[in-house]
């Protein structure tokens, strides 16, 4: 009788695979540029962003493909258009973990727990279906534009101080980040690339994401950090459309450092992808908070 193959078993096969990108072909997968929505794989129906393992499934579906447009849809949400896929074309699976209600067998009230059941989707590019899109002329942001909006994202990131030290660091005692000057790098994108890694550490503390393990000095646990920081660096440079091309090499080589710990652990690696996302999405959402309070105090 044929084992079944259930969904965590493709869930850690699509792991091994981004694994063995990283390990084999010594790169991570290139973000899209940011006048491809801010760089980040989106639902064509609702318009909501892809998250953690998913980003980089759709990502690497897209270069692998040649795919410009980073919407996507499931079978269904192209029914309901009246749309349809093109003939042959094959759909890359995601997974999300829907939350259900179930009995808890520890309880004697009859009370029920929430648990998280994972589902795959099925998904298709915009390019994969014949739906009609208008072209747009899409204005790119020049080299300029890009480094001043770089500049103001993490401005408004005032919650900690940045000070200037020679070594690149996140120090949870004092709750600084600190970093050489931008001119001590090679370029203004690794620069940014190594100030959003130490970020993303600094939303790991109690006090803001209080990640699991962030005080431990476990080799895991230290390991999961800087996956979790790593990762998170690159969604913060796919939604600046930053240049990743030079500093991917540098993050697959960064990567590749805790290969073992991955590959004791498949699911490491899309754990730390949930955890970078909500970490890019802390930062994220401080954009729109001190936009509120500017608006606020004109308004004042």
């Amino acid at each position: 009788m044929a084992q079944k193959i259930t969904n965590h078993d493709k869930l850690d096969k699509i792991v091994e695979n981004l694994i063995a990108k990283v390990e084999e072909a010594g790169s991570w997968v290139k973000p899209f540029k940011s006048s491809i929505q801010g760089g980040m794989p989106i639902n064509g129906t609702s318009g909501k962003e892809y998250r953690g393992i998913n980003v980089f499934t759709l990502w690497g579906t897209a270069m692998d493909k040649g795919y410009t447009s980073n919407k996507w849809f499931t079978f269904n949400q192209l029914k309901a258009k009246k749309q349809t896929v093109i003939k042959g074309e094959k759909s890359t699976q995601i997974f999300f973990f829907k939350p259900i209600q179930v009995l808890d067998k520890d309880a004697d009230d009859g009370s029920k727990k929430t648990i998280f059941l994972l589902k795959a989707y099925n998904v298709f590019n915009l390019e994969q279906t014949d739906i009609e899109v208008e072209e747009v002329a899409v204005i790119e942001p020049t080299e300029n534009e890009v480094i001043e909006n770089a500049k103001e994202f993490f401005d408004n990131l005032d919650y900690l101080e940045v000070v200037k030290h020679s070594q690149p660091h996140y120090r949870p005692s004092t709750d600084t980040i600190g970093i050489p000057s931008i001119n001590d790098f090679v370029s203004s994108d690794e620069y940014y690339s190594t100030l959003g890694h130490e970020y993303i550490h600094s939303t790991g503390v109690e006090s803001r994401l209080n990640r699991d393990g962030f005080k431990s000095n476990a080799k895991t646990d230290y390991a999961f950090e800087e996956l979790v920081a790593e990762i998170g660096s690159i969604f913060v440079m796919a939604r600046l459309g930053l240049n990743a091309e030079p500093i991917q090499d540098n993050s697959a080589a960064y990567l590749k450092g805790w290969l073992s710990a991955l590959k004791d652990d498949k699911k490491m690696l899309w754990k730390a992808s949930s955890q970078a996302h909500k970490a890019f999405e802390f930062l994220d959402d401080l954009q729109y908070e001190t936009a509120e309070a500017e608006v606020a105090l004109e308004v004042a």
